[in-house]
């Protein structure tokens, strides 16, 4: 897996670059429930597949920390809930990029992730 993460890591960092950015901002807080535990998975993700030492990986790792925040906030009353449904969104997640790489389909892999750039995009990333 780590041989993976080096060989996706540029198209990774370009792909964050080609997302389309919103031309104004949204607010986090604003943000479905569902939409915060995407992002919140996926930045955690990529704080680990660009490396929590790099400038890439620390500030997806600073992003997935307010994600997360947020979805305990919503789910202050529940946060065992919020935990259930924060592991639901990253198994989610590793089951679709790992079905598409045991597809050898990277092409794939890449539309995954962008879509969730897309959809994380207009509240910050």
């Amino acid at each position: 897996m780590r041989t993976l993460r080096l060989l996706f890591a540029p198209a990774a960092a370009l792909a964050a670059l080609a997302a389309p950015v919103s031309a104004q901002m949204l607010q986090q807080t604003d943000a479905p429930y569902e939409t915060k535990l995407k992002c919140g998975v996926f930045n955690a993700f990529m704080a680990g597949f660009n490396g929590e030492d790099t400038d890439e990986g620390k500030a997806a790792e600073a992003r997935a920390e307010g994600w997360v925040m947020l979805v305990m906030a919503d789910k202050a009353e529940q946060p065992q809930q919020a935990a259930t449904d924060f592991e639901a969104a990253a198994n989610a997640l590793t089951r679709e990029i790992e079905g598409k790489m045991e597809a050898d389909d990277t092409v794939a892999v890449f539309q995954v992730f962008t879509s969730y750039q897309e959809l994380c995009a207009p509240y910050g990333g």
